[in-house]
């Protein structure tokens, strides 16, 4: 069934007479913009794509690219009461790639919204990411967060992604886990070329500790990563229980690193709060 079908059938939620689809020569998959009762909406023709993004986001281009960015559509909306709201819905390699670029742009001091896998505002924005789609949503002061929900909430009814992280996140420990936390790190996390594709989330309270997961292709890669941060600690690494090694790192301090078979798993960031660093290894071991 094409989105065009499905939203037929949708509940009132979305009035599709209003609908137009953002277009390009070389892009049969453009997405129609979905549109609430009473709302107008303008898609822009020009769709973006890795290699020209720049001429649209200069200087974040880059970042985007590095989560696996594939296309972005944009779209002005018109409230009932005519205020103006500018719709970015970026598509991402996968459902990794769009989470991570939203909780690298995300803020802590951000008010949750519940739509989508996840979804933050603050005054004038909201950020919300649907599986592989990234969604960012800017209006002046006069628009009201209920109504940048209504629309957000529009967007997820078409896309229709799955609630929840990144299944990736769930062989981490949910106990002690501060909410929100969770990130994707696409490429050199800490700094370190050797270390991508790391899922992260912080434990305890304030800035607690942090513990990761990488998944590689085998034990074999899951033994250099360790080795690696061997090397970063001048060579020394003792043992810390099953698995596990523990090293100081010369940038980033105390760190201990567990390898399960083709995973990688580590905590740091847990300064002298030797408790907590036992808890989490006991889960992760």
């Amino acid at each position: 069934m094409t989105r065009a079908v499905r939203a037929l059938v949708l509940p009132a939620l979305i009035a599709l007479s209003g609908a137009i689809p953002a277009r390009s020569e070389d892009d049969r998959d453009a997405f129609v913009f979905p549109v609430p009762g009473g709302w107008t909406v303008q898609a822009d023709t020009a769709v973006y794509g890795p290699d020209d993004l720049w001429e649209y986001i200069d200087g974040a281009a880059d970042l985007f690219v590095i989560y696996g960015f594939e296309r972005l559509q944009c779209a002005t909306y018109r409230t009932p009461s005519g205020e103006e709201v500018r719709a970015e819905l970026y598509r991402h390699a996968g459902v990794s790639d769009a989470y991570g670029m939203y909780s690298q742009e995300r803020s802590p001091d951000n008010a949750a919204v519940e739509v989508g896998n996840e979804g933050c505002a603050d005054a004038g924005m909201m950020i919300v990411v649907f599986g592989r789609w990234y969604l960012k949503l800017s209006s002046p002061p006069a628009v009201g967060r209920d109504d940048l929900l209504l629309l957000a909430r529009s967007f997820d009814v078409v896309l229709g992604s799955p609630r929840g992280l990144p299944p990736e996140f769930a062989a981490l420990p949910s106990g002690g886990r501060i909410p929100r936390s969770e990130q994707y790190i696409a490429s050199d996390f800490l700094g370190y070329g050797f270390l991508s594709r790391v899922y992260l989330a912080r434990y305890g309270s304030g800035e607690g500790a942090q513990a990761f997961l990488i998944r590689t292709a085998s034990p074999d890669a899951a033994e250099r990563i360790r080795a690696s941060f061997v090397r970063t600690a001048g060579g020394k690494g003792s043992p810390a229980g099953p698995a596990t090694t523990h090293v100081i790192d010369p940038h980033h301090g105390p760190l201990d690193i567990v390898v399960r078979d083709s995973d990688v798993y580590g905590i740091l960031g847990y300064g002298n709060n030797e408790s907590l660093r036992l808890d989490l290894l006991k889960k992760l071991q």
